[in-house]
């Protein structure tokens, strides 16, 4: 255990507090979410499914409203009209009365407050499943359907939010497949239509679930490549059915076609066809509307993020060696680094966290030679588990050589307070990795000193590439540094506010340098429709070393 110090310098933390509106909350989770850190991923999922259920709750209220004025105005008696909708006498009478008013002042509440949402749908933090209600279950009309086998031997992959098996053949109904717009769950979270793999299925890859016919396994998500593409027309026997939850979510799948069920008798695998109301399906949510950018991207043409020049100016000092560091840059794909580079992606998640929790370190010393040299470094930290994805990505760029430590920190504050914690570091030991990250706009060394922005080079960059590009670097940061959204237990109804908090030096000069990189998150944020509801200072802690920090 080693006693954490601080400085001498007295710093102070900017603290922004994100709107705790709903519709702020369900924006920040659907468009941007969180990378790395698959505690605050699966919350945030959990959060979303929430806010989707309660939207989807309002908006029956509406129409329900809408259907009962009509027929009042039509000649429906209050009493016909509560028989033929199967609604409440008193609800019905309630709308009739105050229908000029808001729709929320004259229905009952929600049928589940937040805290008993989780409890009904068997919420799991620790893999971000739910188990929803289904409200509906219709047969219709369609032309095509589509399916994949996957690689992974689970032979699972998530439609339209829905834990589905995938159908290596097919029965005496015709092929088990889904239709080709629902969208399916890519790493990252992000989401695209199954038909678009037609073109490329052999090189892409999908989120799959462990989890066996017998309803066994860990059920965590994980990324699998796809062994077979399935397009087949409609014949005669096919029967398609929607199948809907209360939240809204929905999928269209075949009569045979394999979805996973938890209810009180029963425990697996389930067929489309056998599926009743009030049944409750596995969903692993995703935010269907926030789509797959990368095939954007890599179409995008040759336009240059970062050339040779740029790389040599940010070589570590000292680096006698440049030419070696510009050949080994380009055997790894790195350089030129272009747009269309699907090493961009990865590149823009690990700036992000590297800014938010991470750092670029520089030594510098004699060699025995008697010359100057350098030892640089890049550092991740986190838990254990966050550190899985950034492993993961590092090895994709081609950086093998990772080092992790795990330590137990102890800080005693002036009241006599202890406070342990467990942290975790990544490190890598590459020249290559520090300079392109800090060339990308990562700081080096302290970084309460070196006040952190969102590149200059991401900011003038045209709107239509600009939200792909932007995401991913904000899912990096907020992976490391933002809270996520908790249901406040005082009434189980609102949300606590997600705080995003940085350090910098208590001095005029980087009070300015923060405010600048507050009104560029406020910027970035407000592309993706959420909010900041204030910033504020947040205040420090005399020491028993005589040492003082400050937040602000």
């Amino acid at each position: 255990i080693k006693k954490k110090t601080t400085t001498d310098r007295n710093r102070v933390a900017v603290v922004i507090a994100f709107s705790s509106r709903k519709e702020n909350i369900l924006n920040l989770c659907q468009n941007i979410g969180y990378r790395f850190c698959k505690d605050k991923q699966n919350k945030c999922q959990i959060v979303q499914e929430f806010l989707l259920y309660r939207k989807n709750e309002l908006l029956k209220k509406e129409e329900l409203k809408t259907k009962v004025i009509e027929m009042y105005e039509n000649g429906y008696k209050p009493m016909e009209i509560s028989s033929t909708l199967n609604e409440n006498y008193r609800t019905i009478t309630s709308i009739i009365q105050r229908r000029d008013e808001n729709m929320s002042t004259v229905h009952p509440k929600l049928s589940m407050s937040a805290g008993e949402f989780l409890i009904e749908t068997n919420a799991n933090v620790e893999t971000g499943m739910l188990y929803l209600p289904i409200q509906s279950i219709e047969i219709v009309d369609e032309d095509i359907v589509m399916d994949f086998t996957t690689v992974e031997d689970t032979h699972s992959f998530i439609a339209n939010g829905f834990v589905t098996h995938n159908c290596p053949s097919e029965t005496p109904e015709g092929p088990n497949c889904v239709l080709p717009n629902t969208r399916v769950i890519m790493p990252g979270g992000a989401t695209r239509q199954i038909g678009s793999f037609s073109t490329d299925w052999q090189n892409s890859t999908v989120i799959s679930v462990d989890w066996d016919s017998d309803g066994f396994g860990d059920r965590t998500g994980k990324t699998t490549g796809i062994a077979r593409f399935i397009s087949n027309p409609i014949t005669s026997k096919t029967k398609i059915f929607k199948i809907e939850t209360d939240t809204g979510r929905f999928v269209y799948a075949t009569s045979d076609h394999p979805f996973y069920c938890k209810d009180r008798n029963y425990e697996g695998r389930i067929n489309a066809s056998e599926i009743k109301v009030g049944h409750k399906l596995a969903v692993l949510p995703a935010a269907n509307d926030r789509p797959d950018w990368t095939s954007l991207i890599q179409h995008r043409g040759n336009e240059i993020i970062l050339d040779e020049e740029t790389f040599k100016n940010n070589l570590p000092p000292h680096s006698r060696t440049w030419k070696k560091a510009l050949e080994d840059a380009q055997k790894l794909g790195l350089l030129p680094l272009k747009i269309n580079n699907p090493k961009l992606l990865p590149l823009l998640r690990l700036l992000g966290f590297v800014i938010g929790d991470g750092h670029l370190f520089l030594r510098q010393r004699t060699g025995t030679s008697g010359l100057p040299k350098s030892s640089v470094g890049v550092v991740f930290s986190g838990k254990p588990n966050e550190l899985h994805e950034i492993r993961s990505d590092l090895e994709f760029l081609g950086f093998n050589n990772i080092h992790v430590s795990t330590k137990q920190v102890k800080s005693e504050l002036e009241n006599g307070q202890i406070i342990q914690e467990v942290t975790s570091q990544l490190r890598v030991d590459d020249r290559i990795l520090w300079t392109i990250l800090k060339a990308l706009g990562a700081k080096v060394g302290d970084k309460a000193l070196n006040v952190p922005e969102i590149p200059n080079w991401i900011r003038l960059l045209n709107d239509d590439i600009y939200l792909p590009i932007l995401r991913e670097f904000l899912a990096g940061l907020f992976g490391s540094e933002l809270t996520t959204p908790k249901v406040d237990k005082r009434d189980g109804k609102t949300f606590q506010t997600p705080v995003f908090s940085f350090s910098v030096v208590d001095n005029p000069k980087y009070h300015i340098l923060a405010k600048n990189y507050i009104n560029q998150l406020k910027d970035a944020l407000a592309k993706f429709g959420v909010t900041i509801s204030s910033v504020h200072l947040d205040g420090g802690t005399l020491r028993k070393s005589g040492n003082y920090t400050a937040k602000y």
